[in-house]
């Protein structure tokens, strides 16, 4: 295997050391380097992977990359892009300059020998800074994927701020989009039972279920242009089964999620026959504030 194979393997980004390990020679590397197999981030790193991938960007600031930029990299659900990339130093080091402002800083007493943060690490991050909503999808996508058990989860809770600590309470991971996760967050801010994939005949779930009484669909327009009729039959299974059904589409939350928010208000109460007060009860306010 070759130095470019190792590095590779690594994650396209790796410290001299660590190399060193894998039985690779320091002229091995000095080679490599020369005919341009390999580059040279900093001094003692080393990488395969194009200069403006956001790892280099970080190797090249002195640390790794980590929060919501790495775990975007490793396929997590994502609402929104990053805004910024985040990137852990070693605490104690001296920047060579102050970072732009498209970046943010945090310094740790220990790093990733390779250029991405691991999951636990980069997730310890992101729900610090993500809006409540973002922060509880990115756990949702990591239960959900068994990157996280209920006592990693648990674990990396114990390591956030106070007020953050109870956001394991919000996590679902039966919850199978991002957009499932994002609906489900804000209407249990609203103060309304949420329940995720709930069966509605032998075959097919229900992607939420409000309040018990009404089956909301959530429409991801790359799956369901190619399931009109699969939709509509689970729409009926819905109907004969008790509840009132209503499929929103990605872009309707997306864009108009205040008249989404009132049609779903308005189904839970002719159902019920009764109005919900609106707003966002106070036990739940205090925990979207970190």
């Amino acid at each position: 295997m070759t130095v470019a194979h190792h590095i590779t393997a690594l994650g396209g980004i790796a410290k001299r050391d660590a190399l060193l390990k894998h039985a690779i020679t320091r002229r091995q590397l000095s080679a490599a380097e020369q005919t341009g197999s390999i580059r040279r981030i900093r001094r003692g790193w080393y990488t395969t992977l194009p200069a403006s991938d956001p790892r280099v960007v970080a190797c090249r600031l002195g640390g790794v990359l980590s929060g919501q930029s790495a775990l975007e990299l490793r396929g997590a659900w994502m609402w929104n892009r990053p805004r910024v990339l985040d990137v852990v130093v070693l605490r104690g080091t001296k920047l060579q300059a102050p970072p732009p402002s498209t970046v943010r800083v945090t310094f740790l007493p220990e790093l990733s020998d390779t250029g991405c943060a691991s999951v636990t690490e980069a997730l310890v991050i992101a729900v610090k800074h993500l809006p409540f909503e973002e922060a509880v999808a990115v756990l949702d996508w990591a239960c959900h994927t068994r990157r996280l058990d209920e006592v990693d989860l648990h674990r990396l809770c114990a390591r956030l701020p106070k007020p953050l600590r109870r956001i394991a309470e919000w996590v679902d991971r039966d919850c199978e989009s991002v957009l499932e996760s994002i609906v489900r967050t804000r209407l249990r801010l609203l103060g309304y039972e949420v329940v995720s994939q709930v069966p509605v005949d032998t075959v097919r779930s229900i992607d939420l279920v409000v309040d018990g009484v009404l089956g909301l669909e959530l429409d991801g327009r790359a799956y369901h242009e190619s399931s009109f009729e699969s939709d509509r039959e689970k729409d009926l299974a819905i109907v004969l089964e008790g509840r009132s059904a209503m499929r929103v589409s990605y872009g309707m939350v997306r864009r108009d999620w205040p008249r989404v928010e009132q049609g779903i208000a308005a189904a839970v109460a002719m159902h019920r026959g009764h109005r919900r007060a609106s707003g966002m009860p106070e036990r739940h306010r205090r925990l979207q504030t970190p």
